[in-house]
């Protein structure tokens, strides 16, 4: 499979996700009204519904990460950015870094 090819495979899981979250908020706003009215059938049906769809975002979601592990480099893999060794190897750089930078670097 070609880079581009892979990456139009995750945009469409992500396409595909972004629609089906959209049915999950609808079954869990569904499952709230029926909490509220006491339908327990109701809410079992509900429940199995929600169960099915988490499995498929969650399916999509690992077929993601095999999909951009391949694309990248093991060195460059996103994980490998939140191992120790990498974390004690920037703070060696750069030093430790305060939590006011920290915040200012999070800001848009």
């Amino acid at each position: 499979m070609t880079p581009a090819m892979t990456v139009r495979c995750i945009l469409a899981g992500m396409l595909g996700d972004v629609a089906d979250y959209r049915r999950l908020r609808a079954l869990l706003d569904a499952q709230f009204s029926a909490a509220l009215r006491h339908r327990a059938e109701e809410i079992s049906d509900i429940v199995g519904r929600i169960v099915e769809l988490t499995a498929v975002l969650e399916r999509r979601r690992r077929e993601r990460v095999e999909l951009a592990g391949a694309c990248w480099p093991a060195r460059c893999r996103p994980h490998a950015f939140r191992c120790k060794p990498y974390r004690s190897a920037c703070r060696q750089r750069r030093g430790p870094v305060s939590m006011t930078a920290a915040r200012r670097s999070r800001r848009w």
